[in-house]
């Protein structure tokens, strides 16, 4: 997908093969590996649970045919992606600038299909050799590329990087580890009963547009909520402030402030039923205990009392308490 040019890290000159070529080969290979593994595998007893099979478009062009009822449609049940967002205009090749995806704006386009998301390979983070400042990136903005992806109910996350014994690739293990123990909790636990929000507007709070420009910032975010009728009621809304930086295959540049300016003031709808909820405020980074394991900043209460006509931020809907300030990111957690 990448024209011609002089490219970073002693890569040679890329391919220029058309998406839909790249993903027709895909499928002919998926349906290759899940024949065969049935045939020698599966039908010999040799195996119980078949293999996952993965795809990876790095263009809506492509991924529109891997969904749904998509040319390409197979037996695969996961789809990855590369990076935040690919922008393959800024390698000069204008007619795939709407088409780019990378797996942050893969999950949020494809979020109601019934598919494994993988975020399969980040910026460099703590590495070496070939890394430049164009390629680098901080813990700050891989926290936060992992906490959106994950609250958006990413199923693989891989935080890349070379050098292992390098102090911002081990500060960013240990924070992968908080961010899995914090969404595996009781109190938590998105891979039961959740529902990805709408990314363009979720029914239960008023995060504002995402990508919005708010002073010297962007404000991402990522919301889950529950599962028609479930009966565990969980809210989780995950918000950063980062800028796009503006380069092909792309990440976050962390907008820090140096003592905690950032603070949200929410309104919230939780349906029809009554009750009596926590609100819990937590900080990804700083606000953990000696397990590993986040404490919140603060804990309020929500009587919520129960309404089908709400409009988050308007009509029906019932503020938070203004949030602790902070200094990139954010998480609130609505629970009983």
């Amino acid at each position: 997908m990448t024209p011609t040019a002089v490219l970073p890290c002693g890569w040679g000159t890329t391919s220029q093969t058309d998406p839909t070529t790249v993903a027709a080969w895909q499928k002919a290979i998926a349906n290759e590996l899940t024949n065969y593994e049935q045939v020698n595998y599966v039908q010999t007893g040799k195996l119980v649970v078949r293999h996952i099979v993965a795809f990876e478009p790095s263009t809506t062009t492509a991924a529109d045919t891997f969904v749904g009822s998509g040319v390409n449609a197979t037996p695969g049940s996961a789809i990855n992606s590369h990076y935040t967002t690919i922008n393959p205009s800024r390698f000069t090749n204008p007619s795939l600038q709407l088409v780019g995806l990378g797996a942050i704006k893969l999950i949020r386009q494809y979020y109601n299909q019934g598919y494994i998301f993988g975020f399969n390979e980040t910026k460099i983070t703590g590495g070496s050799g070939c890394v430049s400042p164009n390629t680098a990136e901080t813990v700050d903005a891989g926290r936060a590329e992992a906490w959106e992806f994950m609250v958006n109910q990413g199923g693989v996350y891989d935080q890349f990087g070379y050098n292992c014994n390098a102090s911002d690739y081990a500060e960013t293990r240990r924070q992968m580890g908080v961010l899995r123990r914090f969404l595996a909790n009781s109190p938590v636990q998105i891979y039961l009963g959740a529902a990805t929000s709408n990314p363009a507007s979720p029914n239960w709070i008023n995060p504002g547009t995402y990508g919005a420009l708010e002073s010297a910032s962007q404000k991402f975010w990522a919301a889950l909520e529950p599962a028609g009728t479930w009966a565990t009621q969980r809210w989780l809304l995950y918000i950063h402030h980062s800028n796009d930086r503006l380069i092909t295959f792309d990440g976050y540049t962390a907008v820090v402030t140096p003592t905690p300016a950032y603070q949200e003031h929410l309104s919230v709808c939780l349906g029809a039923g009554s009750g009596t909820y926590k609100v819990r405020w937590f900080d990804p980074k700083y606000a953990v205990d000696a397990a590993g394991n986040l404490t919140p900043l603060r804990t309020d209460t929500l009587s919520w009392p129960g309404t089908t006509t709400c409009t988050p931020g308007g009509a029906g809907s019932i503020p938070l308490q203004a949030s602790p300030l902070y200094n990139y990111d954010l998480a609130v957690l609505i629970s009983s």
